[in-house]
């Protein structure tokens, strides 16, 4: 049944996948690509060499005789357990293994589904199917004991609780009624430490049937009792209290309302801006004209560039148009700058409020341990490290459970508690483990890997894994996980990062404003062709009256300037006398 699929590539860490060292025999089969020979139901058939060997993969997929036709290509009676992962192991590796049929010899290897997350189906299609499953159990009494495991199981809620009572259990309550069997609940015997392991034991001796919850597959608990196929695979990292970064001097941190992309187009803007007001404006430039009175082409340019900007930074237009034209293009850049201008200050505040970036003390388990530190660990777990990491396994401390974990992180007896993800998740969900976080933030440090499964008597483990893969199938535990997916406290308040504005939140700001733009270059050059028309004169055009009149007003400031010079020269003179 394909639950972890290219998950556990190597095995699991105590029966890791080897290579046995299966002999050639060339003479039955002389393609060196090929050069295993493998008796399968009394007929030889040519294996690849690395068939089986070093890896967990779906070995017998592309082969014959069960699974693919001579030219590879997948039968359509082909049986499920084709796409199982499995690899040869070594004879003392304590999961459920098989002694190879298809290499008989003194040396026959052995091989096991189990260690790459798969229950072995090979061989056994036909005990089950669904009736004899149904069959099987149907009618007995299952005894079993829910651990308090939120979100997987509450033992306390009643059968009638609106929500449920749990993934796992819901999950097994399913397989209850598909197999027509009974779950009866039972408490645990007295005991101290972990009830996960006191449940398998209870397994394992025969008091229970199934232990409702998520249970790591350790050596030690294969040991005692069976296990049902696995739910998923828990990774195992560690978690410290967190610690305040230092993010130092921001000095952009005016400019973070806005995406980088999106103060490139404001510039580009307010150039286009520049550009159009000197070019419905320049015929009127001159003495009298407030914005382009140089009357050269590229000094007017650069003032019009200098007016625009101005006015962005000041949330005003600061040309002064003289035509119709100039007049509905300022329009258009205050219409622009109100709209920008308004996102901006509206994300301003929140973004000047720094949320500093949260660390953890130390960033690797190695700096931890170079530092003298010491890290809690669930003891069940103990076995895991010790074949992962034997150097954190020298200072470890064993915790019953990860509540006990996180407390002495707070003592500071740990610098680290190492749990599974499905245990941590859990935890640092709740309000009052914020102030933690995994060590390497988002990407954590693996530092091993085990099965999430079920103890389970022995007799029923093949029944109860067909079922569950059955419902795994259909997507029911996807939609359980959705179901019962709990409120992170933590996550909520630390979401005070507030997302940059880009060019999208503007896309239709810009279109309006750059349709008034041109507008307002079409009715200028609308007003310049009818001038034309008209035959009227470049003076005209420039201050719109007649040579005749342009004389006499050139004439009349001429007089104004003569009248002044006079009033200065008697100034002057008077000025002169006095001394």
């Amino acid at each position: 049944s394909a639950a972890q699929s290219g998950i556990l590539t190597n095995g699991l860490d105590d029966c890791k996948c080897i290579d046995p060292h299966i002999a050639w025999n060339t003479s039955a089969c002389p393609d060196p690509a090929f050069p295993l020979r493998a008796m399968v139901n009394g007929k030889a058939y040519c294996y690849p060499a690395e068939y089986g060997s070093s890896s967990c993969q779906p070995w017998d997929s592309p082969r014959l005789p069960s699974c693919a036709d001579a030219a590879g290509n997948a039968l359509s009676s082909r049986p499920t357990w084709c796409e199982d992962e499995w690899c040869y192991v070594e004879s003392t590796c304590t999961l459920s293994k098989q002694t190879s049929t298809f290499f008989p010899g003194d040396s026959t290897p052995f091989y096991s589904y189990g260690t790459c997350g798969f229950v072995s189906e090979y061989g056994a299609v036909s005990t089950l199917s669904e009736g004899s499953s149904m069959q099987a159990m149907a009618s007995l009494e299952v005894r079993v004991h829910a651990l308090n495991e939120p979100p997987n199981s509450f033992p306390d809620r009643p059968d009638s609780h609106p929500i449920g009572k749990g993934i796992v259990w819901e999950i097994y309550s399913d397989i209850a009624v598909r197999a027509k069997f009974t779950l009866v609940s039972m408490d645990l015997l007295p005991h101290n430490g972990s009830s996960y392991s006191q449940c398998v034991k209870e397994v394992g001796i025969g008091r229970l049937d199934l232990c409702i919850g998520t249970f790591w597959e350790t050596s030690g608990r294969r040991e005692q009792s069976s296990f049902v196929s696995a739910m998923a695979v828990d990774n195992f990292y560690p978690v410290s209290l967190m610690i305040d970064g230092d993010n130092g001097i921001n000095l952009v941190a005016a400019f973070s309302p806005f995406s980088g992309s999106l103060w490139a187009l404001i510039l580009v803007f307010i150039l286009v801006v520049a550009v159009t007001m000197y070019a419905v404006e320049h015929r009127k430039s001159g003495p009298d004209h407030p914005d382009f009175s140089s009357g050269r082409p590229m000094l007017d340019l650069a003032h019009s560039t200098y007016l625009a900007c101005f006015g962005f930074w000041s949330a005003g237009g600061a040309h002064t148009p003289q035509t119709h034209s100039g007049k509905l293009v300022l329009l258009s850049f205050a219409i622009f700058l109100a709209l920008i201008i308004a996102g901006y200050t509206a994300n301003l505040a929140s973004s000047l409020v720094v949320v500093e970036e949260s660390t953890t003390e130390f960033l690797t388990i190695d700096s931890l341990l170079a530092a003298g530190k010491r890290v809690c660990v669930v003891s069940s777990a103990l076995p895991l490290l010790e074949a992962a990491n034997p150097q954190a396994y020298a200072s470890a401390v064993a915790v019953a459970d990860g509540d006990e974990g996180y407390a002495k992180l707070l003592t500071e007896e740990c610098a680290a508690h190492i749990d599974g993800t499905s245990e941590h998740a859990r935890r640092l969900s709740m309000e009052e483990h914020c102030d933690k976080m995994a060590m390497g933030g988002l990407t954590p440090p693996i530092m091993m890997s085990t099965l999430l499964s079920q103890p389970a008597n022995a007799e029923f483990v093949r029944i109860l894994s067909y079922w569950l893969e059955d419902l795994k199938s259909q997507g029911r535990l996807t939609d359980l996980q959705s179901k019962y997916e709990a409120f992170n406290y933590c996550e909520e308040s630390a979401d005070s990062e507030v997302d940059r504005l880009d060019i999208p939140a503007f896309a239709g700001v810009f279109l309006i404003v750059g349709s008034v733009l041109i507008l307002g270059l079409l009715f200028r050059a609308v007003r310049v062709l009818l001038e034309r028309l008209r035959g009227t004169s470049s003076s005209e055009a420039v201050y719109g009256t007649d040579p005749q009149e342009l004389q006499s007003i050139v004439g009349t400031r001429l007089s104004q300037m003569e009248e002044a010079l006079a009033q200065i020269r008697g100034a002057l003179e008077k000025s002169d006398a006095s001394i």
